[in-house]
């Protein structure tokens, strides 16, 4: 009697095994489901946010080729770098620098050789320099410099990010990472708050 109750105890177990280790794989395909539907979103989103950079800058190169005058505007208007009436040294200056610093920060510009001296003045340009040559990071450009952007300057500034990630050059997934996890969440909360 003690060996059939012993055969019933290990099949009983056995089956508890199966069913459990059966539990666990549905779990982890689970997982691994939702982990390829994360990841077919945020291709969705980084393709459509390439198409409307994209349908943007071809509606900027168009306005811009209608008529010379409104080119002029255009090119005053898009350049960020221009200094703004009533625009104190300071205000200009964080918005250069943040400017620069979100380039550097994606690989875009280059500190040593993309900062103008013409237009950040010293000891501005060598201090932002070396920061950004020592590897800033994001939350240190914005609070040395986006925060204190007026939401219109962030507004302009994001143009400029999202031209440059999805239409200048090829850029990597860290990149596009940049601007769905860290760029776009600070927008969004700046923008509304």
């Amino acid at each position: 009697m003690a060996l059939p109750a012993l055969l019933a105890a290990g099949l009983i177990g056995f089956a508890l095994g199966v069913i459990g280790s059966d539990e666990a794989t549905k779990e982890e395909a689970e997982k691994e489901r939702k982990r390829h539907e994360e990841e077919a979103k945020k291709a969705t989103w980084l393709e459509t946010e390439r198409e409307r950079a994209r349908q943007q800058a071809e509606e900027w190169d168009m306005i811009a080729d209608s008529d010379e005058e409104d080119k002029e505007l255009f090119d005053m208007v898009g350049n960020i770098l221009l200094r703004r009436d009533g625009e104190s040294e300071e205000e200009h200056a964080a918005r250069i620098c943040a400017l620069y610093a979100i380039g550097a920060h994606v690989g875009y510009f280059d500190p040593e050789t993309d900062i103008d001296e013409e237009i950040l003045g010293e000891p501005e340009r060598s201090d932002l320099i070396a920061e950004l040559e020592s590897g800033v990071s994001f939350d240190v450009i914005k609070e040395k410099f986006l925060d204190r952007l007026a939401a219109g300057e962030l507004r302009n500034l994001d143009g400029i990010v999202r031209h440059i990630i999805f239409v200048e050059g090829e850029t990597d997934d860290s990149t596009y990472d940049f601007y769905a996890y860290k760029w776009k969440p600070y927008l969004d909360a700046r923008l509304k708050g």
